[in-house]
């Protein structure tokens, strides 16, 4: 429900493909992701996610950003802003943690290669004030905004997703077994 508030779904239209794009991840992703929506802020601590709608709505916009590849990238950012955000000052002592994505969402509707947004993440820095982190897309992402999607990033894209499916598989196996 939180997912289909965020991203406005309106009619029945809307949440078929918000279920389609919710079934193409991983179960890696649908879990990091649960669990990230699961958090309440007063017994688990809980990162609010500003801006979120609006890159979304960007996402949706953008086609070569769609829903899809947003939420992979939330899976990274979260994955990767934790570890740091638990080791901030303040962490023992507030439960909500407000993260502005506001220059995620300008990115998000800026940005004019799949790969380069998928790997955004790892060009971002965290800004953080009292209990606000900021997330800045620095100049390494926005010098990219207009590099073209061309076949080796393409295929750069496609080698990614058969590692992030084969892991998946090993996972399950490990599971399994």
């Amino acid at each position: 429900m939180r997912l289909a508030c965020l991203s406005r779904v309106q009619d029945v239209k809307g949440y078929k493909e918000l279920r389609r794009v919710w079934d193409s991840l991983g179960s890696r992703e649908q879990a990091v992701l649960v669990d990230h929506f699961l958090c309440d802020g007063l017994e688990d601590r809980a990162l609010v996610l500003e801006f979120l709608p609006a890159c979304m709505a960007n996402a949706k916009t953008n086609s070569l950003v769609g829903l899809t590849i947003l939420l992979e990238v939330l899976v990274d950012l979260l994955s990767n802003l934790w570890p740091t955000v638990l080791s901030m000052p303040m962490a023992d002592a507030t439960q909500m943690i407000a993260v502005d994505l506001s220059d995620m969402s300008e990115f998000i509707a800026a940005v004019q290669n799949r790969f380069v947004f998928q790997t955004c993440v790892s060009r971002c820095k965290y800004h953080f004030a009292g209990d606000r982190v900021r997330v800045e897309m620095t100049g390494g992402n926005w010098g990219r905004t207009n590099d073209p999607d061309t076949d080796m990033t393409s295929l750069a894209y496609i080698v990614k997703d058969v590692l992030m499916k084969q892991q998946v598989m090993e996972a399950y196996i490990m599971r399994n077994s």
